[in-house]
């Protein structure tokens, strides 16, 4: 397995350690289906910005971060990223959820 196989399973084995959960409950169908959509996206781009800082990181060969198609991609990340912070805020403070650069 290639270097880079084993930092992206390292970075979803991170993310996936904090499954989808929600403080709100009496969410309708479609938003419930909005909020796992905006959760899920944030886990995937998360996922990926954290592989290529790691390879950035160890080789002269960058990769670069994620950059979101739309601004409908930005903010169904912006909304799984707050999502994330409200239900697992321990791990919020020590930056867990942090934008990686």
């Amino acid at each position: 397995m290639s270097s880079y196989s084993n930092v992206y399973l390292r970075a979803v084995s991170t993310i996936s350690s904090y499954p989808l959960g929600k403080l709100r409950t009496g969410m309708p169908a479609q938003e419930y289906i909005q909020y796992k959509n905006d959760w899920n996206f944030f886990n995937t781009i998360w996922a990926y910005n954290y592989t290529s800082s790691t390879i950035n990181a160890q080789t002269n060969s960058p990769i670069s971060k994620y950059e979101f198609a739309s601004n409908a991609e930005r903010i169904s990340y912006i909304r799984g990223q707050i999502s994330h912070v409200d239900y697992y805020p321990s791990a919020a403070a020590v930056g867990v959820f942090n934008d990686i650069d």
